[in-house]
Order: structure tokens, then C-alpha cells, then sequence
């Protein structure tokens, strides 16, 4: 499940307060959409329907300067300076899958998948202290097995 990030002060914001009900229901709807299919912020134009949006609506909100014209429908306007992009989306849910499967194996009494290192901790000099500290996890897990 993904979530869609809000100011409190979204609903009496000047863009949002001249929209008709069926505009910010759209809106609304779109931000709901762009974070469940990861999209970063693309509503396309087979959405509406489903969205209970018109192109009527989605003009108010270009006009409102809440969307985008995008070539197969609409981007909302600032969506990844707010959400997550696809990819961090991704990558959150694949090492999310990955803790599920190290938290089974472990009850099982498998042992876990090696971390994943990544591009930033190797940049940020982490690297050898990620690999250490994995080589020990390794070889207690090795102890505890003989």
C-alpha cells in the first residue's frame, strides 16, 4: 500500500478553494491513483472514467494550475516534489518483500538473504563496514549451525 503526502493546509489553499466539488473529487481521486499504480503523478486520459472525472474537470484543474496537459492524459503539477517516485516505490516494496522473506526463512530457521548494498552506502565510504559487519552475521550464523 502506498500513501499520498497532504498539507494541512490543502483544503483552504487558493487553487484548491475556487474548484467545483466534482474537480477536487478528480484531483483528489488522481493523487489516489498516481500513488497506487506509481505513476509519478500521470493520470492518463482511459483514467477518467474510473476516476469519475470528465476531461471538463480535468481542464479546470490544468486551468487551476493543479495538472499538467501530458501526451496521453494529464501529470499533476509538483507530484514527486510531495511523493515518492515509482522507483523509490519499488525499491521500498522489493525490500519490503525482501524482509518478509528473510522474517519466513528465519522461523523456519533458514538462514537470510545477504544485505543488498547499496549505490549510496558504497559512495558515502559504508561499504566496508556493511561487509564486515555482514561477514560476523555469516559466521556466528556458521557457528550456530555446526
Amino acid at each position: 500500500m502506498t500513501w499520498i503526502r497532504i498539507d494541512d493546509g490543502f483544503v483552504d489553499h487558493p487553487k484548491i478553494v475556487k474548484l467545483s466539488l466534482a474537480a477536487f473529487h478528480l484531483h483528489m481521486a488522481g493523487l489516489c491513483y498516481a500513488a497506487r499504480h506509481a505513476t509519478d503523478g500521470a493520470v492518463p486520459k482511459a483514467a477518467l472514467p474510473g476516476l469519475n472525472g470528465t476531461r471538463r474537470d480535468a481542464a479546470e484543474l490544468v486551468r487551476a494550475g493543479l495538472w499538467d496537459r501530458a501526451d496521453d492524459g494529464w501529470t499533476i503539477h509538483d507530484y514527486l516534489m510531495y511523493n515518492p517516485s515509482s522507483d523509490d516505490v519499488r525499491r521500498r516494496r522489493e525490500e519490503a518483500r525482501d524482509r518478509m522473506a528473510d522474517m519466513r526463512a528465519a522461523r523456519r530457521g533458514g538462514a537470510p538473504k545477504p544485505p543488498i548494498i547499496s549505490a549510496e552506502l558504497a559512495r558515502n565510504g559504508h561499504l566496508e563496514a556493511v561487509r564486515t559487519e555482514f561477514a560476523e552475521c555469516s559466521d556466528e550464523q556458521e557457528a550456530n549451525r555446526l
